[in-house]
């Protein structure tokens, strides 16, 4: 059964996305992501994604969209969500923060299971 993670597209008014840098130790240092993370047992990716957001950015986020669900290979189960929030975030997991426009997302090293999701995000950009 694959790992199955929650990840979260956060966009503020201006259309740009939330993206976070990983902590040095651990897996994928110093990659950027979206914030999120694996989904406990017993809990809905939905539910997780929520949580996640609380854990690592300090704010409380509310679903809007399962933007995607994608697997990488049989040991990982990538789900996408589009959440709001409605205060600003701090990095509580994460080294930095960062909005960035959805173009620009490829300027960032991110984990390769995000890709199909930037080519998309990248399409929507003006």
């Amino acid at each position: 059964m694959p790992k199955e993670v929650a990840c979260a597209i956060i966009r503020n008014d201006a259309g740009q996305i939330l993206i976070g840098q990983r902590q040095e130790e651990g897996s994928l240092p110093g990659y950027w992501e979206f914030p999120g993370g694996g989904v406990e047992p017993g809990e809905l990716p939905r539910q997780a994604v929520i949580r996640e957001v609380e854990e690592e950015l300090g704010v409380v986020g509310v679903f809007r969209a399962e933007a995607e669900v994608i697997t990488i290979d049989p040991r990982f189960k990538l789900h996408f969500f589009e959440i709001a929030i409605n205060q600003s975030p701090k990095p509580l997991y994460h080294q930095e923060l960062r909005w960035v426009w959805p173009r620009e997302l490829h300027d960032f090293k991110m984990p390769p299971g995000d890709e199909p999701v930037l080519e998309r995000l990248a399409q929507e950009a003006p």
